[in-house]
């Protein structure tokens, strides 16, 4: 319990993580995300009456201690902390140097590292106060209400806190917001977002773009995947709500260029088409790129996304090998793969596809079969990533089974140190594969001839001429 004034004023904070750290020696290929989660809480807090601020210390390149300095400037009551896994370590020295400053500040972290240990999170990092299990907009309100009320905090459903030397953690909350009745995303409160965002490289046409996240929640069981922040039950605004994001960010900040950055923006065919559709009846001139999973397309569905605007479709592949995806939970066939890239190819959207190596299991053989699998399908870009065990997700709990783990949470990019080796492979080995992969991929005649007319920036086409020496003959150094 805490004995303080009433809550008024709220800075939510995305961590700094500076690009070097997220993408490894790979980083001119990188991007900046906006957290579009904060801006979603930052709308619905806003909503109730709340004065609400976001930093974002990364897409501002912040250190930990500016970052405080800024967070200090704003005198806030409540400070929440997004917390991705790789992201979690500097959130937690935030916090930190916060108490150490002012520690009448409510400290709060929320998102998929602490959703997944909750109890672990309170017990690593001193600064936290209390954490926010899963979905944050509901849970958050009644936290904060339940402060200024000075009321108890143990009927508040998804929350984890301190009562004194202990930690409690109160049950999950089942019910979900329905995500058409928030806010649109409070996008005014980040840095500009023609100059700050954007996504990878290999994402992107032309510059300003802008990576979007319209749903919630995933259906499907991918065994590497943490699914604890919104669950299994996909939730899909209507077309209605997506058209009036992608209309601000088009009219309003000057982003010509989106890439949908949901798991599989085809999930619901209907709301799908009619977005298509409104997209591609509107005055916008938009080109985007989307993600869907090989076994949800069709030849009339990528006509309308190429004629709606889609330049690029990325697939999670995961692998070229049928024991590993089997080993994965991916739910999908080689024959699939196959037929979905053969699909775009025809039609004429671009393709990316995403590959893990060294999940539990993987061995040469299989490895071998991924190499010969890239060189079959002729992808037009590859985004390779050594498995990084997440907390939540099925095999974490019991990864040290399965082979070596390196527990860092800010080493975890995953594109070019693996902290997870299995039994009877060796990091050298992966990375070899790795590269092996890349070089089926761009070392080619047809990926050589096409890359002065890929993008339309000259900044990019040199970013990305710099990084095929790093994917193709780097990665075992």
């Amino acid at each position: 319990m805490f004995d303080r004034n009433k809550i008024r004023k709220i800075v939510l904070v995305n961590p700094p993580m500076n690009i070097e750290e997220v993408y490894g020696k790979f980083s001119e290929l990188g991007g900046a995300s906006p957290p579009t989660g904060l801006c979603y809480l930052a709308g619905y807090l806003r909503d109730f009456g709340y004065d609400v601020s976001i930093i974002d210390g990364e897409a501002l390149r912040l250190s930990c201690h500016d970052t405080v300095s800024k967070i200090l400037t704003e005198q806030p009551d409540f400070v929440g902390l997004s917390c991705k896994t790789l992201w979690v370590t500097n959130a937690g020295k935030i916090a930190k140097l916060i108490k150490e400053k002012n520690r009448d500040i409510i400290v709060s972290a929320g998102g998929h590292h602490v959703t997944s240990l909750p109890k672990q999170s309170l017990q690593e990092f001193s600064g936290f106060d209390s954490i926010i299990i899963g979905e944050g907009e509901i849970t958050l309100l009644e936290y904060i209400n339940t402060i200024n009320e000075n009321s108890d905090y143990s009927s508040v459903q998804s929350l984890a806190y301190r009562d004194g030397a202990d930690i409690k953690v109160n049950s999950r909350r089942e019910e979900t917001i329905d995500i058409n009745k928030l806010h649109k995303p409070a996008f005014d409160l980040l840095p500009d977002l023609a100059t700050h965002y954007n996504p990878s490289i290999i994402n992107v046409k032309s510059l300003p773009a802008f990576p979007l996240i319209t749903s919630r929640g995933c259906p499907f069981q991918c065994a590497f995947c943490d699914r604890n922040v919104f669950g299994n039950t996909t939730r899909i605004p209507s077309a209605e709500y997506t058209f009036s994001i992608v209309e601000e960010l088009y009219y309003k900040y000057g982003i010509h260029n989106l890439l949908f950055d949901d798991d599989n923006i085809m999930i619901n065919k209907t709301i799908f088409l009619k977005l298509m559709n409104f997209i591609k009846e509107s005055d916008m001139k938009l080109s985007f790129s989307c993600q869907a999973r090989v076994n949800s397309i069709d030849e009339d569905s990528l006509k309308i996304l190429k004629e709606s605007g889609c330049w690029q479709l990325m697939f999670g592949i995961e692998s070229g090998s049928q024991k590993m995806l089997k080993a994965m939970k991916k739910g999908t066939k080689l024959h699939q793969i196959e037929n979905a890239v053969s699909m775009c190819r025809k039609i004429g959207i671009k393709t990316l596809g995403m590959f893990i190596f060294g999940y539990p299991g993987e061995t040469i053989e299989t490895l071998q079969e991924t190499e010969m699998f890239i060189r079959k399908l002729k992808l037009d870009d590859l985004a390779s990533f050594f498995f990084t065990p997440l907390p939540g997700s099925d095999v974490y709990d019991d990864i040290e089974k399965y082979g070596k783990y390196e527990k860092q949470w800010n080493k975890g990019n995953s594109l070019d140190h693996a902290l997870f080796i299995p039994d009877g492979l060796d990091e050298k080995t992966l990375k070899k594969f790795v590269n092996l992969c890349n070089n089926a991929c761009y070392s080619n005649l047809r990926q050589l001839i096409r890359i002065p007319t890929r993008f339309t920036s000259l900044t990019h086409t040199k970013a990305f001429l710099q990084s095929i020496p790093k994917l193709m003959f780097s990665s075992h150094n």
